[in-house]
Formats: structure tokens, C-alpha cells, sequence
């Protein structure tokens, strides 16, 4: 009998310590009904208790527990647990409720069955009902028309954190960002991919406030319209792939 499909799970850690036990009750009950899951947590210097809670807790699936000897940001913790992804599909979950992990059977499933490469998630997607916050809409309604203008993508959150790789794909993508711009290099190379198969799903979204641990401030706001024009638009093509691949050809596709 053939082994099932493996998610490896990467989840940046920074001061988590508020909540943290309970995330990781949630986290290591989750199972999906078409895969495998192993976790690789990077704890990125937390000063509270997150590592010592993290070492802690006895896993029942498996799991990885790395440090950062200094804080380096979410794209860092990223690129040092890609290193250790032993999956066939690699995705991002924040050390947060602020999406609901059930949710990423949908993500996954047409990845594991061989139909697309890549699954990123939408808070934004016309199929999703939420009620969201005005200024919040606007804010990323705006993000993403710029990136898409700069990707030639037609997204409609070019910024969620939900993003989901096979990781022959993922692995193409010569990734270099430490911080939050992490997402944008993702959605500006993964455009440039040739021949990949993309999808948007909606998902449902419940943002906290930097009082119950929010880390993005404004400041990544204003700097993630530099990201997109760099990114898509002044990088040379030579940095964008770890092999020969090509740059994007007319038959791009992405679906929704």
C-alpha cells in the first residue's frame, strides 16, 4: 500500500507565548483526510516563553522545532524551514486563529490529485460571503490591483498568507525576502513560472489586533507597494529561479 501524500507545514513562531499552548493543541489534533502532515516550527527569537512552551509540548505527529539565534522575520523563518521540508506540498500557517486550518483540505486537495501546482488562498474571493472590515477591504483591494497590474496575475488577495506549493514548484523559486515582503516575491515569481497551474479559494478570515499578538504595523503597508514594483518590476530575471526556467509564456493560466 502507497504511502499517503505529505503537507509539510511551516510555522514561524515570534512571542506567541499569549496563546500558544492552545494553538498547539489545535494544530497537532488537525488531520486531513488525503495527506500526511509534518510541522516545522521556527521559532524566530521570541523573548517571551514560545520556545520553551514549543519544547514543551509532546507532539503526536511529526514535527521539527528550529531557532533563529537572532530575529529575523517571517520570510527567514520561511526560507531556513524549507531546508527541512520532506512534503510533497508546502504551505504557510501563522501561529494565529486568524484562519482556520480545516480549511486547507480545500487548499490542498487539487494539488494532491495532480490537477494544479499551485493553491493560494482569498479572503476577498467573489465566492466568499464574509463581511469584512471597509477599510481593511480597501487596503488590500489596493495592494492587489497593483500587483496584479505588476504580475500580469488576476488575483483577488495577492496578500493572504494562505499559500500552498508542490514542492517541485516551490522549489523552483529563488526565494531571498526575511520579512513580510516574503508573500509578494512569492506571488511575483510564481507568476513568472511557465506553464503553472494556479487557483484562488475562498477562506474564511477572523483578523486579531496587535494587542492579542499582531505583528504587521503600517510600516509593511507602505512598504509592500515597494515590494510589488521591485519584485515584478526591477529584479533581474536571473534571480528569480533556482534552474533554467523560463519566464512566463502566453498560456499562463490561473482559475478561479
Amino acid at each position: 500500500m502507497s504511502k499517503p501524500p505529505l503537507l509539510s507545514l511551516i510555522i514561524p513562531v515570534y512571542n506567541e507565548a499569549q496563546h500558544l499552548q492552545e494553538f498547539l493543541v489545535m494544530i497537532d489534533n488537525f488531520s486531513l483526510p488525503n495527506a500526511a502532515v509534518e510541522y516545522i516550527f521556527v521559532d524566530d527569537k521570541s523573548s517571551d516563553d514560545s520556545l520553551a512552551i514549543l519544547q514543551a509540548y509532546d507532539f503526536k505527529k511529526p514535527t521539527k522545532i528550529l531557532t533563529h539565534p537572532k530575529n529575523i522575520g517571517k520570510g527567514g523563518c520561511i526560507l531556513t524551514a524549507l531546508k527541512h521540508c520532506k512534503g510533497d506540498v508546502i504551505g504557510v500557517q501563522d501561529c494565529d486563529f486568524e484562519y482556520r486550518i480545516e480549511e486547507i483540505a480545500t487548499l490542498i486537495a487539487p494539488i494532491v490529485a495532480g490537477k494544479i501546482d499551485v493553491s493560494f488562498g482569498s479572503r476577498f474571493h467573489p465566492n466568499n460571503s464574509q463581511v469584512h472590515n471597509n477599510f481593511h477591504y480597501l487596503k488590500n483591494k489596493a495592494i492587489t490591483i497593483l500587483s496584479n497590474l505588476c504580475s500580469n496575475m488576476r488575483l483577488t488577495d495577492a496578500s493572504c498568507g494562505y499559500k500552498f506549493y508542490h514542492s517541485a514548484t516551490l522549489k523552483k523559486l529563488h526565494l531571498t525576502s526575511k520579512r513580510f515582503s516574503i508573500d509578494t516575491e512569492l506571488v511575483a515569481k510564481t507568476a513568472r513560472l511557465t506553464d503553472v497551474r494556479v487557483r484562488e479559494y475562498p477562506i474564511s478570515y477572523r483578523p486579531r489586533t496587535h494587542a492579542q499578538g499582531k505583528k504587521i504595523t503600517w510600516r509593511d503597508g507602505v512598504a509592500v507597494s515597494f515590494w510589488i514594483i521591485f519584485y515584478n518590476l526591477l529584479l533581474p530575471s536571473s534571480k528569480f529561479f533556482n534552474s533554467n526556467q523560463q519566464s512566463r509564456p502566453s498560456n499562463y493560466r490561473l482559475t478561479h
